[in-house]
């Protein structure tokens, strides 16, 4: 596998517009139209976005001067999608898509995971974190209510999605319960793995990346590419503790 020089992780993000039909379906391999056949509405668009956006990232981001078109994208049950050449690069990838939002991380820094979740509300909190998260995080929620809670519970269920996403693992794995995430101080040397935990102004979402190795994290935001503005979002850093 060919390692890349410089260490770099990207981060694109956008929002699925309520009309597709601009969207290059013609992109999409047999395996993808296949999938994409099965759903309707939302999920339609948010899956069609997802793989263009996905293309035009690694096209924009990997050395040469491949057309977004000719990558070749394969759909597998239960695992994120195989994209031909993109590991054999040294590169990696992740998906995440919530409430017509759509996130794709690139690295060449190790593989990577990232998630994106809509701050809905829900009345059990406290009791998913008793179910699913370390004990201190559960009694950390527990000791919390309205939008202190929401905003707890997301912030921590992002980043151990994006920590599963990275290890291509799932959430019966153990690492729901079994991982914390502890701040890293401004001037103190990044961990590995590292974890980001992204807030944007006034995106009601939580948004987290890790990735196997040390590199900043540089954000795109919107679509077409061509139109996408840097972003400059508050980005927090965790040391990953495994129990």
């Amino acid at each position: 596998m060919k390692q890349p020089d410089r260490p770099t992780t990207r981060l694109f993000l956008c929002q699925t517009p309520e009309k597709v039909g601009h969207l290059p379906v013609q992109y999409l391999g047999d395996s993808e139209r296949i999938r994409l056949e099965r759903y309707r509405g939302q999920r339609y668009r948010e899956f069609l976005q997802s793989r263009v956006l996905l293309r035009e990232a690694l096209s924009a981001v990997l050395p040469g001067k491949r057309a977004a078109g000719d990558w070749q994208i394969t759909e597998r049950a239960e695992q994120p999608p195989l994209v031909g050449d993109v590991l054999e690069m040294g590169w990696h990838y992740s998906l995440s898509h919530s409430q017509n939002w759509i996130a794709v991380a690139l690295s060449n820094s190790g593989p990577c995971g990232v998630d994106l979740e809509y701050h809905r509300a829900r009345a059990n909190l406290a009791q998913l974190a008793a179910h699913w998260f370390h004990p201190d995080e559960a009694r950390q929620l527990a000791s919390q209510s309205g939008k202190a809670q929401l905003t707890t519970f997301y912030r921590l269920w992002t980043l151990k999605e994006a920590l599963i996403k990275s290890r291509n693992t799932s959430v019966f794995s153990g690492l729901l319960g079994g991982s914390r995430f502890v701040a890293i101080e401004k001037n103190e040397a990044v961990a590995t793995p590292c974890a980001s935990y992204v807030q944007l102004p006034g995106f009601p979402f939580s948004l987290a990346v890790v990735v196997r190795g040390s590199t900043a994290l540089h954000i795109s935001q919107g679509y077409p590419l061509a139109n996408a503005r840097s972003a400059a979002p508050r980005i927090t850093r965790y040391r990953v503790i495994e129990h």
